[in-house]
C-alpha cells in the first residue's frame, strides 16, 4: 500500500477520486459526493486528502473539510472489495496525526442516513451521533420567484472594502469568534469559486449569503439575517434575491444545507420552493 497526503488537487487525482466515488455511490446507494474545495480551511498548510494505492490504483481516500480550527469533517470511500482489510484505519490514523499537529480537538464524521456499511464503521471507531443535515435542493419549476419583483431588500456584491461589514454582521448572526469568522470571510473572498453578498434595507446591511460554484451546480451557504431584522418576512425577501442572481447566470441546479434542528431556516427554505434531497448524519468524536 502506497500512502499519498496532500492540501491540494491536481486534475489527476480530481479524476482519481471521482472514480472511486461514483462506484461507491452506486454499491451503497448513495445520492451526495465530497465538494472538493480547499479554500476555505483555515490553515492551507494542513494535509486534508489522505490517498491510499495499490498497484498505482486507488483504493481508498479521506477527504477533511477544515473550515474551523475546533473541528474536522471527515468524508472516506474504501473500495468494496477492499473494505475491511484496514485501509481506511490506516488513513484515519494518519488523519488522527495531522490534527494531533494543528491541535483540532474533534472530528466529525459525515454518513449518509441509508450508508449501512458508513454507520458500521463509525459505530466501530466509536464515533457518537450528532446531529443531521438536510441538503435541499431547489424546484427550478417554483414560480415563487416571480412574486418577489417589488422586494425592499436590495443585494449587493462584496467587495474587499466590505470586510469588516461582513464580519460583523457573521458575528451578531453566527455567535462565531472575530478570529474564526474572519478567516472564513477572507478564504471565501479570495476563493475563485465563491462570492459573497449583502442585503441592503434603507441603506442598512441587515443580512447576507454566499455562493459556492461547482459545475452546473450552486451551493448557497453562509445566509442569514441579523437578528433585529428575523421574522419580518426579509430572509425570505433576500433568499428570492440570491435565487434570481443564480438564474442571471443560467444555472438551475441550487442547492444548500439545513440542521435538522434549525426549524425555523428549515420552513422558510421550503416555503421558498427547497425541497429535500438527502439526509447527511454526523458523528462526533475526540480527535485522541
Amino acid at each position: 500500500m502506497i500512502i499519498k497526503s496532500l492540501n491540494t488537487l491536481n486534475e489527476e487525482i480530481i479524476k482519481e477520486i471521482r472514480e472511486l466515488e461514483l462506484l461507491c455511490i452506486q454499491y451503497d446507494n448513495l445520492k451526495g459526493e465530497i465538494f472538493l474545495d480547499n479554500s476555505l480551511t483555515f490553515n492551507r498548510d494542513i494535509k486534508n486528502i489522505f490517498l491510499a494505492y495499490e498497484d498505482e490504483k486507488l483504493i481508498s481516500l479521506i477527504y477533511m473539510f477544515i473550515p474551523r480550527k475546533k473541528e474536522a469533517e471527515i468524508s472516506a470511500y474504501t473500495m468494496p472489495e477492499y473494505r475491511r482489510r484496514g485501509y481506511f484505519k490506516e488513513l484515519l490514523l494518519r488523519a488522527i496525526k495531522e490534527l494531533q499537529e494543528y491541535n483540532i480537538p474533534d472530528i466529525l464524521f459525515v454518513c449518509e442516513s441509508q450508508s449501512k456499511n458508513g454507520k458500521e464503521v463509525i459505530k466501530h471507531i466509536h464515533g457518537k451521533y450528532d446531529f443531521t443535515e438536510y441538503v435541499l435542493k431547489y424546484n427550478s419549476e417554483n414560480n415563487i420567484v416571480k412574486k418577489h419583483n417589488d422586494s425592499k431588500v436590495e443585494l449587493y456584491k462584496v467587495e474587499l472594502e466590505d470586510m469588516d461589514t461582513l464580519i460583523t454582521l457573521n458575528e451578531k448572526i453566527f455567535k462565531q469568534s472575530y478570529e474564526e469568522i474572519k478567516t472564513m470571510v477572507m478564504n471565501t473572498f479570495k476563493s475563485e469559486d465563491r462570492e459573497s453578498y449583502l442585503g441592503v434595507l434603507n441603506g442598512e446591511f441587515i443580512g447576507m449569503g454566499a455562493l459556492a460554484f461547482d459545475g452546473d451546480e450552486v451551493t448557497i451557504f453562509d445566509f442569514g439575517v441579523s437578528p433585529k431584522h428575523q421574522g419580518k418576512g426579509i430572509g425570505q425577501e433576500l433568499l428570492m434575491l440570491l435565487i434570481k442572481e443564480i438564474k442571471k447566470l443560467n444555472r438551475n441546479n441550487i442547492i444548500l444545507e439545513v440542521d435538522s434542528e434549525n426549524e425555523r431556516a428549515f420552513n422558510l427554505y421550503k416555503k421558498c420552493g427547497f425541497e429535500i434531497q438527502r439526509a447527511v448524519e454526523y458523528y462526533r468524536r475526540k480527535v485522541i
